[in-house]
């Protein structure tokens, strides 16, 4: 078996203003597979008419695309809502938030990042759309009803916040 190896030059095209030298954009190839324009951090300055050129002594292709970058910002499309709740017992916070590209979600319990007790889940072939997430507290007393708890959806167009309070049945006021 003998290869028979051909040099080539790839040349990229954009309408956009930006170069495509920069750190956010690299070009990978694999032989005989694919080529790939990685833009990291997207921002809708990418957004454009790209066209790569491969061409070498055979000959040349060339193929093209527009790309738009959308974005959108954070909302919950299901808000935290005051839970009642009765002494001792679990109660689980419940919310769904939405964006482009997908939120970050951060819990926070009167004011400060919750760590380690937060569920978030997502469609994992999506970089867009639901986001849903659940904070369980394991045994609500009067401390935990009195404070606040809150969901912040962030990405790099904004941020949203949802808050809710437990209210623990049998007691009228804080």
């Amino acid at each position: 078996m003998s290869l028979i190896s051909c040099p080539y030059r790839i040349e990229i095209e954009s309408d956009i203003e930006a170069s495509l030298e920069t750190m956010r954009r690299r070009l990978t190839s694999e032989p005989n597979v694919t080529l790939t324009l990685h833009v990291a951090a997207s921002t809708a300055e990418d957004s454009g008419h790209y066209k790569v050129r491969v061409v070498n002594d055979c000959g040349e292709v060339e193929s093209g695309c527009y790309v738009l970058v959308e974005f959108e910002v954070p909302r919950f499309t299901v808000p935290l809502t005051d839970q009642p709740v009765s002494h001792g017992k679990p109660v689980q916070l419940m919310c769904t938030a939405t964006g482009i590209p997908r939120p970050r979600i951060t819990w926070y319990v009167a004011g400060k990042p919750v760590t380690g007790d937060a569920v978030v889940t997502w469609p994992s072939d999506d970089v867009r759309g639901t986001v849903m997430t659940s904070l369980t507290v394991q045994s609500v007393g009067a401390a935990e009803a009195g404070r606040s708890y809150s969901c912040q959806a962030a990405n790099a167009v904004g941020e949203a916040t949802t808050s809710a309070r437990l209210l623990l049945k049998g007691c009228t006021s804080w």
